[in-house]
C-alpha cells in the first residue's frame, strides 16, 4: 500500500460530475476471474488511523475481448471499460482500455466526488464492460468496501 502527503488544499482537484452511464439494456456476460483483484492505492490516511480521506483503484483484469461482438456490428473486437460505483452510484468511468491478460489499471477517484459521501464504509464496485452501439455487456465484476474518514 502507498501513501502520499495529505493534500493542504482542495482547489487541487477540479469540480466532480458523474461519468456518462453505459448503453442500455445490459447483457450480463460474467466470467469468474475476468477482475480479480482491486487495490487502494495513493491513499490519504487519517492521522487516527479510522480510514482513509482520499485513495485510487489499481485494478487487475483480463481485458482481452477478441471476437465478442458479432460480425453484423462491423467490428468482432471488443471496446473494454470500467465503470466504478460507490455505494451503487456511478462515480468514475475508464474507457479506451488496451486488451491484456492480466492488465493493471489505476483509476483516479477524484476527492470532490468522494465528498458527496459521509463518513463510514463505503461499498465499492469495478465493472468490467465491453462497448457496442445498442447496449454494452458486462464482462466482469469486483466488489469490496473501504473505510471513508473526510474529517
Amino acid at each position: 500500500m502507498s501513501t502520499q502527503a495529505p493534500d493542504q488544499t482542495s482547489t487541487a482537484y477540479p469540480a466532480w460530475s458523474q461519468p456518462r452511464p453505459p448503453n442500455r439494456h445490459l447483457e450480463n456476460k460474467i466470467e469468474p476471474g475476468r477482475v480479480p483483484d482491486v487495490q487502494f492505492v495513493n491513499t490519504e490516511p487519517r492521522r487516527n488511523g479510522e480510514g482513509y480521506a482520499n485513495f485510487d483503484l489499481q485494478v487487475t483484469a483480463d481485458t482481452r475481448m477478441e471476437n465478442v461482438d458479432p460480425a453484423s456490428h462491423g467490428d468482432v473486437e471488443g471496446e473494454p471499460y470500467f465503470i466504478v460505483y460507490v455505494n451503487e452510484q456511478r462515480f468514475a468511468r475508464m474507457d479506451n482500455l488496451q486488451m491484456r491478460e492480466n492488465g493493471t489499471f489505476s483509476i483516479r477517484m477524484e476527492k470532490r466526488g468522494l465528498e458527496q459521501f459521509e463518513r463510514g464504509e463505503l461499498d465499492i464496485k469495478v465493472r468490467l464492460f465491453d462497448e457496442d452501439s445498442q447496449w454494452d455487456d458486462i464482462y466482469g465484476v469486483w466488489t469490496g468496501t473501504v473505510k471513508y474518514n473526510p474529517e
